[in-house]
């Protein structure tokens, strides 16, 4: 299930999950955020990416990693572990995004981040590359489970290695959000992924955002709203947020929210 609007809510479940979808545009002229889901009787794969090239370069991007990913769960021969299969497929999309040319012959130049979810009776994995991010909610504490792959995560490591002095540390933090790692870099340096499945409860929720979120909220506001565990709470919260922010600059923003049963 691919949704190719600019702006919508869905919702949909299986026998084991929940999922509730928002996107939204902001006050970008393009939506380039994607997110789409596959559900079978009892596992589920979630997908959400934020493109980035300029013109359509993103858009494209992020919809071509989307519905590459979905193709390859619904063909996954279940001979190949969960994890080769997660980790085989997102090189295969950075080649196919890197490869991708506009219309006079040349590279497009666009890329998307990815963070990837794949369910399976009560087990998770993960794949993750860029910035958005997985969160997991469970007893109302709220951990975030993916890093960023930002310059600033390559300062952190420097500098606790003490490659780096504190005044270059300063200097270079500017450029901190930067990204180092996504799908189209051609060649991934950067890849988050679970070694070993994670178990999961009923009620657990596990939260897949773009950086829109994250970068309207206040982080006090994002952890008063998502650990409530209400997720008609979360969604209007959200949407209350980018109206009363209306007059600012908006990312494009968009959350699944997913509930175990």
């Amino acid at each position: 299930m691919i949704n190719y609007e600019d702006e919508y809510q869905a919702y949909n479940s299986n026998e084991i999950l929940e999922i509730t979808v928002l996107s939204l545009k902001g006050n970008r002229i393009l939506q380039e955020d994607c997110v789409g889901y596959v559900l079978k009787r009892k596992e589920g794969i979630v997908v959400l990416c934020d493109g980035m090239g300029g013109h359509d370069g993103g858009q494209m991007a992020s919809r071509t990693a989307v519905e590459g990913f979905l193709q390859a769960y619904n063909t996954y021969d279940e001979s190949v572990s969960v994890q080769e299969f997660l980790l085989a497929t997102l090189d295969g999309l950075d080649r196919t995004i890197h490869g991708l040319k506009r219309s006079d012959g040349n590279l497009m130049q666009a890329g998307t981040t990815i963070t990837a979810i794949y369910i399976q009776d009560n087990r998770l994995f993960w794949v993750s590359a860029g910035d958005s991010r997985l969160y997991a909610i469970r007893n109302r504490e709220m951990v975030q489970i993916t890093k960023d792959h930002t310059y600033r995560m390559l300062l952190d490591l420097r500098k606790s290695k003490g490659e780096i002095s504190q005044e270059e540390y300063k200097t270079e933090i500017k450029r901190g959000q930067m990204l180092i790692s996504f799908l189209g870099v051609g060649g991934l340096p950067y890849v988050e992924n679970n070694k070993a499945p994670f178990m999961l409860q009923g009620d657990d929720l596990l939260v897949l955002m773009s950086d829109g979120i994250y970068k309207l909220l206040e982080p006090k506001e994002m952890e008063e709203l998502f650990q409530s565990g209400r997720v008609t709470e979360m969604v209007s919260g959200i949407q209350a947020k980018v109206a009363a922010s209306a007059q600012k600059n908006i990312d494009n923003l968009t959350i699944a929210i997913v509930k175990i049963k």
